[in-house]
């Protein structure tokens, strides 16, 4: 297929003509297609809007087909089942070889258990046909008569035992565990010979009655899982014109866009929330649309401030220039002073662009980091220094306990930061006060960035460099972290690994298959938690 019109015309005969579910594949493979175009006219943007029903309408029929193909199995294995049981009524009635009987009616149970699924509204129906006339054979088999006192009554207790476990599902709140089990437990009780006739009615009894309990749960919940993806695809449209009003809005200034972009982040949290929908890709494409358009008008204001970064980049260049100056200078006094005062222009300067404030900042961070731990060094191992050191760190707590918010959020994170690149550069106190001060400084600072409703990646990378402050003058500590850090990592890769061999028994062509996505939801989700201790490394390895 070349043009849209032939996609068109394909998708629409396979609508209209008889076809079986394999006859589509040639649609599949057109839509797949359809992606790479490019639109450069009118006429193909009226095409790709009447292709959007087409294409839904088509989704639809393989849908339907899909699901009679199903339905024509599950029938099939009914007609199979239905054969079996004939052949067992016949064999109980007129065979007398009790040992051929025996071996011919061992090879009907292998034949039945390995007969797939068939319609749930046969399954106890013919179940309970099955298992009755699998006890009668067992009971006609008088060559194992000495015997079969014994085994009845273990059966019993084994049936008994089925019993309970069928009745403990009742607790289960997975009704998929309860669907596999149940199946489950019928096979195993279909596996388990006779009980005494005088126990067989009410242990009989006792089971269907639990099995049919467990049964019921299941098509209630399945029942209930159509109904509630109506309820989601309502939810999901109602978010849909929440994030097309934030995105259609006037937006002036930054607070207001970081305002409109935590209604946005919010509404996408809930839209993760409400779970699977009818219509599911339709919606999903409309709201991902709404979001784009958000984000890129985002995208273009920012572009905007583009000369007031420029601005503040330069100054901040200028200030690193003076920190690789002043990190060499031998009057520890006077250069830490020096250094604090340059601190201090930094954060009157305001932050630069985000492509550029982390690697001006590692850099002048770098320069004062070298100098304090020049200047720890220096001083290690001298009480009084450790003295004064306590006192600046005092000192340090007392302002950071001052310090006020000011609104802007990039701005505070910046200043708390600043305040732990001094923290860290004072140096070692006295031994017996390190617990103390740093408890103090450490809740005193956490007051603020818990006020700053920071989002998750900002939290954990606060948390990260929290967490680097307190290992900075214990080498030790540092080393036992990163050794615990490379062990989650490896548990991590083994799990994605694992992850990932499953993923090999599921059918490619099945993309909304839940027990799918939800492999692939826990790689997605090792993989970021190893990005996260990865960056822990790389904060230990540079400190």
């Amino acid at each position: 297929m070349e043009t849209r019109s032939e996609i068109l015309g394909l998708l629409t005969d396979l609508i209209e003509d008889e076809v079986s579910l394999e006859e589509t594949a040639p649609g599949l493979e057109a839509i797949a297609k359809l992606g790479d175009m490019p639109s450069t006219d009118a006429e193909d943007a009226m095409l790709d809007e009447l292709l959007v029903d087409i294409i839904d309408a088509f989704n639809e029929k393989r849908a339907r087909l899909r699901s009679k193909a199903q339905s024509a199995v599950h029938e099939n294995n009914q007609k199979q089942k239905e054969q079996i049981i004939e052949e067992m009524r016949a064999l109980i009635q007129n065979e007398e070889n009790i040992g051929k009987a025996f071996n011919s009616f061992k090879d009907l149970q292998e034949k039945w258990q390995d007969i797939g699924d068939i319609p749930r509204a046969q399954l106890s129906r013919l179940q309970g046909e099955y298992s009755r006339l699998r006890e009668t054979f067992f009971y006609n088999i008088q060559i194992y008569k000495e015997l079969a006192e014994h085994d009845k009554r273990r059966n019993l207790v084994n049936k008994r035992d089925i019993i309970k476990k069928v009745q403990l599902l009742a607790d289960e709140t997975s009704i998929k565990k309860v669907d596999a089990a149940v199946k489950m437990y019928m096979k195993e009780w279909d596996s388990t010979g006779p009980t005494s006739q005088k126990d067989w009615e009410q242990v009989r009894d006792d089971y269907w009655k639990s099995v049919r309990a467990a049964l019921d749960r299941v098509n209630a919940y399945y029942e209930g899982i159509r109904e509630k993806q109506g309820e989601n695809l309502e939810k999901k449209k109602a978010l849909i014109a929440k994030v097309t009003e934030v995105s259609e809005r006037e937006i002036e200034g930054v607070k207001a866009w970081n305002s409109s972009t935590n209604e946005v982040l919010d509404i996408q949290k809930q839209w993760k929330s409400i779970g699977f929908s009818s219509q599911n890709e339709k919606v999903w494409k409309e709201f991902r649309g709404a979001c784009d358009s958000f984000f890129t008008r985002k995208k273009n204001y920012y572009g905007d401030l583009n000369e007031v970064y420029d601005t503040r980049k330069a100054k901040k260049e200028a200030l690193i220039a003076k920190a690789a100056e002043l990190k060499t200078g031998q009057n520890f006094k006077e250069t830490s002073i020096a250094l604090q005062a340059l601190q201090k222009e930094w954060k009157a300067v305001g932050a630069a662009s985000k492509k550029d404030e982390n690697k001006l900042w590692s850099k002048f961070r770098g320069h004062c980091v070298e100098f304090f731990n020049k200047k720890t060094e220096f001083f290690k191992g001298k009480e009084a220094d450790e003295k004064q050191n306590l006192k600046l760190k005092e000192d340090l707590t007392r302002r950071v306990q001052a310090f006020q918010l000011s609104g802007n959020k990039g701005t505070d994170l910046n200043a708390l930061a600043e305040f732990g690149v001094e923290w860290r550069g004072i140096g070692m106190v006295p031994f017996k006060e390190k617990d103390k001060v740093n408890k103090t400084y450490f809740e005193s600072i956490s007051v603020h960035y818990d006020k700053l409703k920071l989002d998750d990646k900002e939290r954990k990378e606060v948390q990260m460099k929290n967490r680097l402050a307190k290992l900075e003058n214990d080498p030790k500590a540092k080393k036992d972290e990163r050794f615990h850090i490379k062990r989650k990592i490896d548990g991590l890769r083994k799990d994605i690994n694992q992850y990932e061999n499953n993923l090999g028994f599921f059918n490619p062509h099945q993309k909304d298959n839940p027990m799918k996505l939800e492999v692939e939801k826990n790689i997605k989700r090792n993989k970021a938690k190893i990005a996260e201790l990865q960056k822990m490394l790389k904060l230990i390895d540079n400190s």
